[in-house]
């Protein structure tokens, strides 16, 4: 029941902050919901439940192994069920979680741009700041990645590797 109610409301909410983003309304607070609310929340949310049905399983079990236990006909007739709801749950969320990371990278593109240009810039020169400080802190050595060290322009309009990997890493993914 946990689950259930937390992922409607995570996912509910969701819909709605995609539907005003599909408007131009609200496009960071969507882009934040996905990256780190529905993630976050949804992870936790998930651990919990899967955590209390092993817990269950786990007392069920000891009920249906102790023979001075006036319930082990119910607890050995409640295994199945309980064994279908861990498999169910966590095939649940397994696809739910790879569904959402086959799109993550051209949604990652499409919100970025569109949020406004003057947020763009903000984050272009930040992860700008980032790179330079991070090679800073290297030292100059050359062992550094150098996807990641490029120096690029990032006043480029279109997203290249490098944007994506940096708003990739800023909301999480």
């Amino acid at each position: 029941m946990i689950q259930n109610y937390s992922m409607l409301s995570l996912f509910g909410v969701g819909f709605f902050t995609q539907l005003l983003d599909i408007f131009g309304i609200a496009t960071y607070v969507n882009f934040m919901w996905w990256g780190w609310a529905a993630g976050t929340f949804g992870v936790a949310a998930s651990g919990v439940a899967m955590s209390m049905l092993f817990w269950a399983y786990d007392r069920n079990y000891a009920c249906s192994m102790d023979d001075a236990d006036a319930n082990q006909a119910g607890c050995v007739l409640m295994e199945p069920v309980i064994e279908s709801r861990l498999i169910k749950w966590g095939l649940y969320d397994t696809t739910t979680w790879f569904n959402i990371s086959m799109y993550v990278k051209s949604w990652v593109a499409v919100e970025w741009m569109n949020l406004s240009e003057e947020y763009r810039e903000e984050k272009r020169q930040n992860m700008v700041e980032w790179r330079d400080m991070g090679k800073k802190n290297m030292g100059g050595k050359k062992d550094m990645d150098k996807k990641d060290m490029d120096d690029k322009d990032m006043d480029n309009e279109d997203m290249d590797s490098e944007d994506m990997e940096s708003m990739m890493a800023l909301i999480g993914f």
